[in-house]
């Protein structure tokens, strides 16, 4: 089982979706915050604030909601994923706040939530003073000058994913996550595409059904083949294309990439943009996309 960027690209990238954003939120908060919140229309920001060398492993997305208190007041979801239990979480945490503190102008609370699929059971604490096993009387000498950041955790294996009011889209979502550790086997792969066939004839949902069986092939270790025969014979043979057209979406990210990286070692050993841009067949604006020259 891979434990690479294939879990949080697929989580974060699906998140950034409103429609299952705001339905993830609405359901998984916990109901003190929900309640303070208006959840219909999160803005999703392009801010991120992840360590360039881990940048690769882990990932963050940014909410910004409206306060039904006060209208003119905003509040920002910090929303963190997690394939397995760990434990410099706070910290982790602690950092991104603390980055995303400074750059405001005026107050804007930060709620953190922690969203963990992992097969192991959560085992972090889930405040920051928890950390340092204080003792009741050091807890309330040392507490109030003390740091105390928390986050609200959403632990899928707390959840029977079936019984959630969902749609049909956010509970393959949730589920393929839970799921993934066990698809690899053939049984268990049969037995998913089957109980969630109906989402694979969902037009609305083409894009996210693609990045669903990339996920699946990449982080759950299944063969193309095998994933196009187990669709034709569980779901239909009409949808066999979908595992074709994930592939070769895959086949051309996996060039831009190498393209990418060829680019990134020419300028940073001096050579010429114009020899660059020759070299690879990228153009100066996907550079600048992708952070390489400004």
């Amino acid at each position: 089982m891979q434990t690479g960027p294939h879990h949080s690209n697929f989580c974060i990238d699906t998140l950034k979706r409103k429609e299952f954003s705001v339905e993830i939120l609405n359901a998984f908060l916990p109901p003190a915050v929900r309640e303070l919140l208006d959840l219909s229309d999160p803005a999703v920001h392009d801010v991120h604030y992840v360590d360039e060398k881990l940048k690769n492993y882990q990932s963050d997305i940014l909410f910004s909601v409206s306060s039904v208190e006060r209208e003119e007041m905003r509040i920002y979801l910090l929303f963190e994923h997690k394939s397995h239990p760990e434990m410099g979480v706070l910290l982790q945490l602690l950092k991104y706040q603390t980055r995303i503190y400074a750059d405001q102008k005026e107050f804007i609370p930060v709620i953190a939530v922690v969203f963990h699929h992992g097969a192991e059971n959560w085992n972090v604490p889930p405040r920051f003073q928890d950390l340092g096993n204080l003792t009741e009387r050091e807890r309330a000498g040392y507490g109030p000058y003390l740091l105390d950041l928390g986050y609200a955790l959403i632990d899928l294996k707390r959840y029977d994913v079936e019984r959630l009011r969902l749609s049909l889209a956010v509970r393959v979502f949730l589920a393929a996550l839970r799921d993934i550790w066990h698809l690899g086997t053939p049984e268990r792969l049969d037995e998913f595409l089957r109980r969630y066939r109906d989402v694979f004839f969902q037009s609305t949902h083409t894009e996210f059904i693609e990045k669903l069986i990339v996920y699946m092939l990449k982080a759950g270790n299944i063969e193309p083949e095998s994933l196009r025969k187990r669709i034709s014979a569980a779901v239909s043979e009409e949808c066999e294309h979908m595992v074709v057209s994930a592939v070769e979406r895959m086949e051309q990210k996996a060039r831009e990439e190498g393209r990418l990286e060829t680019a990134k070692n020419l300028i940073e050993n001096g050579v010429a943009l114009e020899i660059v841009l020759k070299s690879t067949g990228l153009t100066e604006e996907q550079l600048r996309e992708a952070g390489t020259i400004k």
